[in-house]
Parts: C-alpha cells; structure tokens; sequence
C-alpha cells in the first residue's frame, strides 16, 4: 500500500474516488502473466494499446446541462525499462484520446511523460525517484468549471500542464529493526486556456514527509510520520480571489505490514493542522487517518476496504476542501482467464467556507476476459450521484463501457495518472 504517497492533482474528486477504490487487488491477468517484452539492447520495451467504446448518459457531470454521448476512447503508450541487478530505470510516454460523439468541443488528447528509478547503493541506502510532465485537460463540469454556469461559461474544456517530482530516501536494511525514511515532492500545476478565470487558481504543492519505521514482527513496522505540505498560489494578485495559501500537518502513528494471514496493509492516525497565510480564513483542525487493507482468503478472491480523513485544495468553492472517504472492493478470478470486479465508495465533502457539501456515492462491476499476455476485452458499469447542497450540482451518471486491450498487464501497471479502465 502507498498511503503516504499521495500526488496533490486535482482530478475531480469524484474521479479519482472510483479510480482509487475500484481495482486495489491485480486481476487474473496480471497473476497468470508478465508483460510482453520487445528486447532492445539492453532495454526492455513494453508497449500497450487499449481502445474501448462506451456509452456516457452525464457527460457535464449535472442534470440540469445533462447531455448523453458515444465516446470513442483510445490510450497507448510504452515503457522502457532497464535492471540492473537491484537497481531499475524506467521511461514511461501515453496519450489518452476521447472523442465526445454528441459533443466534439470535449474531445481531447491528453498526454504523459514520466521516469521511475529505484537505486539501491548499499544494502542500508535505498532510494526511488519518480518525475512526470502531465499535459491534460478537466472535463467541462467538473473542478473549476462545476454546474450549469461553469458547462455554458467556457467553449472548451480547461487544459493544464503538471510538473511532479518526488524522491524517497530510505536508511537501513530491509531486515534491520528499525528504517529511517525521508519523502520530498513537488507538483507545480499551471492552466493553459481560459486564464481570465483559471489563473487563480494555478499553484505549487511542496511536500515533506519524515519518517521512522521500527520492526515488531517480521513481516510489520509500527511507524511515526510527520506529513507537511505547503499551498502556494502563483497568481495572489487576482482581483476578488482570496489568498487560500495554508500549510498542514499531520501527525500519524500506525502499522505496515506485508503478506501476513492472508492480508496485506497500513494503518494511519493521527492529528491534523491547517494553517492559512491570511489570518482571517480559519483552517481545520482535528483527528485524521487512514486505512487500507487488502485481505486475500484465497489466492483467487481478493477484498479490499479504505477510510481517509484529510484536508485537500478547493477547487473553486470555499477555501479548502475536508474529505472523509470510504472504499471496498471484490476482485473475484472464476478462471485462468475470466475475472470479476465489483467496488463501491462514499466519500462527504465540506467545501470549508461555502455552505457548501457534497455526498458523493459511486458503484462499479466489470467483467474482463483475458485471451493470453497480448489481449484482453471486457466490459464495465460505472454510476456516480452527487448530492449537494447547492441543489444546481446535483447529478446522476450512468457509463457502461466496452475494451480491447493489448498487452493488458503492462496497461495496468503503467503509471499514467488516468484512472484503469480494467
């Protein structure tokens, strides 16, 4: 589990509320096989491609600028790998497509660069890296451009670019009592388009992370982290905007653990503090956590479950945004090539100085069907509702969905921001 690794995005939140929840275990793919592998010198390649069609009733993500369409997806991409004993690079590009049948103002073409590195100098001196270059979009009615005045106010969906990078140092050895562990990020995200009304809202997230692991049994730590993010807002000039630069904190104690009775998982708790710049906005403060926990009784099935309490940017209501969120999921595999999905998740929102709250519920089945290590289809239902108090958001979303995918494990493994499609 990553729960201290978090990239500050900011997808809408209800995207990425079906993308964390709805796949935490790999499916029969990935445990019946490996990637496919074109060996170019010393380098691995891996490509993939999926291509899907899909049916979404909501596309403005509202019911009263409620409009259905066809939607022609396509993602592909590769990554080029080289291990060198305990040390791996990899180089990672895709672009994501969709053409928006009813509605060709929302086509787009999304795309990513990224690295990982994993480098292990001594046998007590670990370290991985990962950095990535996002140049995307947010979809008309969702983040800043939310409910019936955001849809009509702008032609086009708002495009932005994002700049993430993030080291993590480990000291000790992988069997040694205790590890000292520090994470140092950064996400810079700067709009693109429509910057009368989106260059409020461009900013940078500095992230800081120390932490202590110390070993109680031999597969579990208990820890200590201290979790410090910085929000700094480019553009504090803007006429009218509010200034909501804060800082937090969070204190957390807990566990991590590895393959132990059939489970796997981390626990956090803690204690929260949000800090604004401008002494007149309040910020939060009070018990934080969270959980996941993946429990596998048979090497088939596999059920997960996760709760978080945390403080987030706003994204255009209020000054912040307080989530609390809950997660489940049933990956079943019926065969060696026939595997199930079914997740569901409720997350509450306090859009911190609006009046603003949302209660957002979401659902998903899928059905995959794997014809070996280079092929994949399947089908799948995604609903969303949103219930605000600002009656005008309100929604309902229906999205049934169906793919192809080649060379399918490499796609689930890639680590492009867009939520799996399988």
């Amino acid at each position: 589990m990553k729960g201290s690794q978090k990239k500050h995005d900011l997808r809408f939140s209800i995207v990425i509320l079906v993308a964390a929840c709805a796949y935490s275990g790999v499916n029969a793919m990935e445990k019946s096989y490996r990637p496919i592998e074109i060996r170019f010198g010393p380098f691995d390649v891996l490509p993939m491609l999926e291509v899907a069609e899909s049916y979404n009733d909501n596309i403005f993500f509202n019911d009263i600028a409620r409009k259905s369409s066809m939607v022609t997806q396509i993602r592909s991409g590769f990554q080029l790998a080289l291990d060198r004993k305990l040390n791996r690079y990899a180089f990672n590009y895709a672009f994501q497509s969709q053409q928006y049948h009813a509605s060709p103002r929302d086509d787009y073409v999304d795309q990513y660069l990224g690295g990982q590195t994993h480098v292990e100098f001594t046998r007590r001196h670990r370290m991985d890296f990962d950095a990535s270059f996002v140049d995307g979009h947010y979809q008309r009615g969702t983040n800043f451009s939310q409910g019936v005045a955001g849809v009509q106010s702008i032609k086009q969906p708002d495009t932005f670019q994002q700049v993430f990078a993030q080291t993590r140092y480990r000291y000790g050895g992988e069997r040694a009592k205790g590890n000292l562990e520090m994470v140092v990020g950064v996400n810079d995200l700067t709009f693109t388009n429509n910057r009368q009304r989106t260059r409020a809202w461009d900013r940078t997230d500095l992230t800081v992370i120390p932490g202590f692991y110390y070993r109680i049994f031999p597969n579990t730590y208990s820890l200590v982290q201290m979790e410090n993010v910085f929000v700094d807002y480019k553009n504090n000039n803007v006429r009218g905007f509010a200034n909501p630069d804060y800082t937090k904190q969070r204190y957390l104690l807990g566990a991590a653990w590895k393959p132990l009775a059939k489970t796997e998982g981390s626990i956090r708790l803690g204690y929260l503090r949000q800090v604004f710049d401008v002494p007149r906005l309040q910020g939060v403060s009070g018990f934080t956590w969270d959980v996941n926990v993946l429990w596998e009784p048979k090497t088939y099935s596999r059920f997960s479950f996760s709760i978080n309490r945390d403080i987030g940017p706003t994204l255009g209501f209020g000054i912040s945004r307080l989530i609390e969120s809950y997660g489940s999921s049933w990956v079943h595999d019926w065969n060696s090539r026939v595997s199930t999905q079914v997740a569901a998740a409720y997350q509450n929102v306090d859009n911190r100085g609006s009046g603003r709250h949302d209660d957002i519920l979401s659902f998903r089945l899928g059905a995959n069907y794997s014809l070996g290590r280079w092929l994949g289809i399947g089908i799948n239902y995604t609903y969303l509702n949103q219930q605000s108090t600002f009656n005008a958001l309100d929604f309902g979303q229906n999205v049934i969905m169906f793919y192809v995918a080649g060379n399918p494990t490499m796609s689930r493994a890639s680590p492009t921001p867009w939520q799996h499609w399988y």
